[in-house]
């Protein structure tokens, strides 16, 4: 909720009923026989904001220093910091709901006002009950989970050195910027907060962290599309189901993921009062007293703008973010988009011929299974092979037999708890669009950002291959990872007559500007015969001799 003008005063050890003493202690907190699991302690310390900077600049301040306070008592169990800001209060407690207020008599004060409060439980399911772990969150309130979480979290510690904003100039000094342990609410709440501070407001930040679907509409707004299509290179969606309620202070929001699978219900009262709710019932009206009310689709988003009073429909805050920048002439100078055909007519028309075919299944490792229960299947009927979820093959890491790079991929889904997702019957959630192209600080739109390879089909086909490298601003090299099995990888590696790896991956260092270059691996220089190549971006290498410690 809101920070009152008039708090009750600090410092002082904030009043809970219940206190238990001697690190963690369980007290009674009614005669039911409830019990609660509390800390030493809970603190509130008094910061007083300087005259000479506005909210906004204080809260960014008191944002690094609890930032820098986190990261110094990082290996402290019990510590954490629920609240520090000039806009908002946060009450959490590891508490039944209907004890909170009797655990904070803050609660019951006539001084503590405010004109929104948003109100979350959860039980944990997957977790031990923490204290620190209970409602770990300062903006968000989360209905559901983040099935990409980890992928999340990867590139939200991969994207933190390129963060620059000149409201953060110390922002690099806060990272890691998000969670790596905690709850997936958690960690997307640790990025929303980052975005804001950074200087965008809760309408943008949430637009680009659970987008509404947008590849599959025809008669989408162009500019629209084209604001998605510009952040979509720069922030990768955090895939729900999910329903988010969140307030920074300024403005109250909720928003479903683009899939819609969790409910978000309205009602607007006569006395000017919106509640949204993932049940109806949580607040008691007459259904006279009822002016309007609704539910949101997938993607939907409706906001509540506290200082002017004015409510905004998912197509009022779309119309507000699409004029913001002119993106569309942006994709229009920067963007190329590579024809999408994966089989090439040529190659087609002139396929291998058998031993060279046999060569190059062997050096993939395409197996017999998987040539004749697979690959055989796609090619003859245009079907994906039938068979059970389960895998009971050793994992690559442990196996005896040398196993390709992509068999140590495995994904990670919730397969019970979700319901399946047709990709064909709900196309218009679904794309397999993959950019290649620089990351960009994305507190600083600019043209140059739209510079990016569009492609259909994260698939590359011999025909994009071929596309991509005859871009002049492509940078590539080519690298020769074929050794002598009796020579091993580490000797390979180290062998000063085999350095085109070493020289590659050195060339491609010191690339900082202009189109992310693909690493092409083969056997040979001939660009019609290369089997994948991999992504490499600037800044982040790791040592050589990191890659080559076991043969």
């Amino acid at each position: 909720m809101p920070a009152p003008s008039d708090a009750p005063h600090l410092p002082r050890s904030a009043p809970i009923e219940a206190y238990g003493k001697g690190g963690f202690a369980f007290a009674d907190m009614s005669h039911r026989g409830s019990l609660l699991c509390l800390p030493d302690a809970i603190w509130a310390w008094p910061v007083t904001r300087p005259e000479d900077i506005d909210e906004a600049a204080f809260n960014r301040r008191l944002f690094m220093a609890r930032r820098l306070t986190e990261k110094a008592l990082a290996g402290d169990p019990v510590f954490y910091v629920p609240s520090l800001s000039a806009s908002t209060i946060v009450f959490k407690g590891m508490v039944m709901p209907q004890y909170l207020a009797q655990f904070y008599p803050d609660l019951a004060d006539p001084r503590l006002e405010s004109s929104v409060a948003v109100f979350h439980q959860r039980f944990s399911t997957n977790t031990l009950p923490q204290w620190r772990l209970a409602h770990p969150y300062r903006y968000l309130a989360h209905n559901g989970e983040i099935n990409t979480i980890q992928g999340n979290r990867n590139w939200a510690t991969a994207r933190g050195p390129l963060l620059r904003s000149p409201l953060l100039p110390a922002l690099q000094e806060a990272l890691p910027l998000v969670s790596m342990s905690g709850s997936d609410s958690q960690t997307l709440d640790n990025m929303l907060e980052v975005l804001l501070m950074g200087g965008l407001d809760p309408l943008h930040a949430m637009r680009l962290l659970v987008p509404p679907a947008w590849h599959g509409l025809d008669a989408l707004d162009p500019d629209l599309r084209a604001f998605y299509e510009y952040y979509s290179v720069h922030m990768e969606p955090w895939d729900g189901p999910a329903g988010v309620v969140l307030t920074d202070g300024r403005y109250a929001l909720c928003t479903l993921d683009r899939n819609g699978l969790r409910p978000a219900r309205f009602c607007i009262t006569s006395n000017r009062v919106l509640t949204i709710a993932s049940e109806t019932g949580v607040w008691d009206y007459q259904p006279e007293e009822v002016v309007r009310k609704g539910k949101l689709g997938p993607g939907d988003m409706i906001a509540l703008d506290l200082k002017t009073g004015t409510l905004l429909a998912s197509a009022d805050i779309d119309q507000i973010l699409k004029t913001r920048h002119p993106y569309k002439s942006w994709l229009r100078q920067g963007v190329r988009y590579l024809e999408s055909d994966l089989v090439d007519a040529r190659l087609a028309a002139e396929p291998m011929d058998r031993d060279t075919l046999s060569l190059y299944q062997k050096m993939f490792n395409v197996t017999q299974e998987e040539r004749d229960d697979i690959i055989r299947v796609l090619a003859q009927d245009e079907n994906e092979a039938v068979g059970s979820m389960g895998d009971d093959t050793p994992m690559p890491v442990l196996s005896h037999t040398v196993r390709s790079l992509y068999d140590y991929f495995r994904q990670q889904f919730a397969q019970v708890t979700n319901p399946p997702i047709d990709s064909l019957r709900e196309s218009i959630v679904m794309s397999l669009q993959t950019q290649i192209g620089p990351e960009c600080n994305i507190f600083l739109p600019a043209p140059e950002h739209a510079r990016q390879i569009v492609l259909g089909s994260p698939i590359l086909s011999q025909r994009k291959l071929r596309q991509i490298l005859a871009i002049e601003e492509v940078t590539h090299e080519f690298i020769d990872l074929q050794y002598e099995p009796a020579e091993g990888l580490r000797r390979a590696g180290a062998n000063p007559t085999r350095a085109s790896l070493r020289q590659a991956l050195e060339t491609l260092k010191g690339f900082d500007t202009g189109i992310v270059p693909p690493i092409t691996i083969g056997p040979d220089h001939d660009t019609q015969k290369q089997g994948f190549w991999v992504r490499v971006e600037q800044g982040r290498f790791k040592p050589l001799t990191d890659w080559l410690k076991s043969d």
